[in-house]
């Protein structure tokens, strides 16, 4: 059965999300692909409802499946290239260092909560001399770790673009700084 985008954003309100935000979630394709009609956009419902029963990653599985942390871009945007950043030059030197002593940093990137995909960041420098906030990193396919947050939502409340949770929230007293 189809429904119109605003029904199907009504059925995720519920979640916490407003309506802007239920309609970004539709326009990522995370509940598949729409039908045009000559009113709206025409989703199928059970593609709908699919979408509003994702489990919630749980924070004891984030830390299981990422240890060492991750790194979370978020809206839209982040669809579009999640492999570049504003950021300080501290950030991204605290990233390297991550890199150094952990491997791969597990980045997920989110819409409205739901997780759209993953990646491994493998490298991170600056973008340019001219852009000394602006961040760029190496992507590659997100490891065994992703299987946690596939067809999870991970909601992270509002906020800036991207943020790092798990043990990156205890900043820098837990970098080893002699692997450097």
């Amino acid at each position: 059965m189809l429904i119109s985008k605003r029904e199907a954003a009504g059925m995720l309100r519920p979640l916490g999300l407003s309506r802007r935000h239920a309609e970004q979630v539709l326009d990522a394709g995370l509940a598949g692909a729409p039908a045009p009609s000559s009113a709206s956009w025409l989703y199928e419902f059970q593609e709908v409802e699919r979408l509003s029963t994702r489990p919630v990653v749980s924070d004891s599985d984030a830390a299981a499946a990422c240890p060492h942390g991750l790194f979370v871009a978020r809206g839209p945007a982040a669809l579009v290239d999640a492999s570049r950043w504003s950021m300080s030059p501290l950030t991204r030197l605290y990233l390297r260092v991550c890199l150094v002593q952990h491997g791969p940093v597990p980045l997920v990137v989110t819409v409205g909560g739901f997780v759209a995909r993953g990646a491994d960041i493998t490298a991170v420098h600056a973008a340019d001399s001219h852009a000394e906030a602006q961040t760029v990193f190496k992507l590659d396919p997100a490891g065994a770790w992703f299987d946690t947050f596939r067809d999870h939502r991970h909601p992270t409340g509002p906020g800036k673009s991207w943020l790092l949770q798990g043990r990156h929230r205890h900043g820098p007293a837990a970098v080893d700084w002699d692997t450097c």
